[in-house]
């Protein structure tokens, strides 16, 4: 489990902060967010205020993720495999800029060649 955290309050931002620790990560590697509000993401998003209740303690707040990450696996490994089909289609198109570049840059240099040569 990795975790974003972006509250708008700053105690609850820091108490989420050193209640999840080891498994705070930056917003690109994270598997969600948990805010309290909510807003557009592409990431699941766990929401306090909504998934759990204020007040509660670190025992609760694990037991809660806990059930909101079991609830996404559906969601998240469909994501996943869309991404890995996503990338298959990237790296074709990679490979095909690379050989396109490559006959250009060659293309070139023999034109270059032939006019020097005359």
């Amino acid at each position: 489990m990795r975790v974003f955290i972006k509250c708008d309050s700053p105690l609850l931002q820091k108490s989420m902060y050193i209640f999840l620790k080891p498994f705070v990560t930056s917003f690109k590697h994270c598997d969600f967010i948990i805010s309290d509000r909510k807003f557009k993401s592409e990431k699941p998003l766990f929401i306090i205020g909504k998934d759990i209740k204020k007040p509660f303690g670190k025992d609760e707040l694990l037991k809660s993720l806990n059930k909101f990450v079991d609830n996404c696996k559906d969601d998240t490994s469909q994501k996943i495999e869309n991404k890995a089909i996503e990338d298959l289609h990237v790296n074709k198109l990679d490979k095909d800029i690379e050989k396109l570049t490559a006959k250009f840059s060659q293309d070139l240099v023999n034109l270059i060649k032939n006019y020097y040569e005359k």
